[in-house]
């Protein structure tokens, strides 16, 4: 199993001048600073190697799995959508599930993707990485969406 990132939150989930306001500062003497903070302390708890194992503002990322499991387990909630499967068939070619081939459950939270009713995963090629599943998660597109208390963090 491999975890890529593939598209990155476009806005951090505070900024400049609410972390200004929480600190006071009234200067820009300090704006580099305040920011770099920013960024530090949200990778600190943003995303795969942050502490809280979430997406705080929408990112896209790519699961890459070796076969299809019985149920895959999204990793990064909350889960916005899952947007496409892609598998290597047994004869090599790339293939994309069609929608209607799975069903995820669990959206807004920690999501999960089975078949759909009455049908199994496609066979896939025995090679490292055969199936892909791109997804978007995070609360939503600003640091308003994100909870307070991570916020606050």
């Amino acid at each position: 199993m491999a975890l890529r990132l593939t598209s990155g939150p476009a806005v951090l989930p505070l900024t400049l001048a609410e972390a200004k306001d929480h600190l006071r500062v009234e200067h820009s003497d300090e704006d580099d600073l305040i920011t770099r903070l920013i960024d530090t302390a949200t990778q600190h708890v943003d995303g795969i190697d942050g502490i809280l194992g979430r997406a705080c503002i929408t990112q896209t990322w790519t699961l890459t799995l070796d076969a299809f499991p019985a149920a895959i387990i999204l990793p990064l909630p909350p889960c916005q959508s899952v947007d496409a499967i892609t598998y290597i068939d047994t004869d090599g070619a790339s293939q994309t599930l069609a929608v209607s081939g799975y069903q995820a459950t669990g959206i807004g939270g920690e999501a999960r993707v089975h078949p759909a009713f009455d049908t199994q995963w496609p066979a896939t090629r025995i090679v490292p990485e055969a199936v892909s599943v791109t997804f978007t998660a995070g609360y939503g597109d600003t640091g308003a969406d994100v909870p307070a208390p991570i916020r606050s963090a």
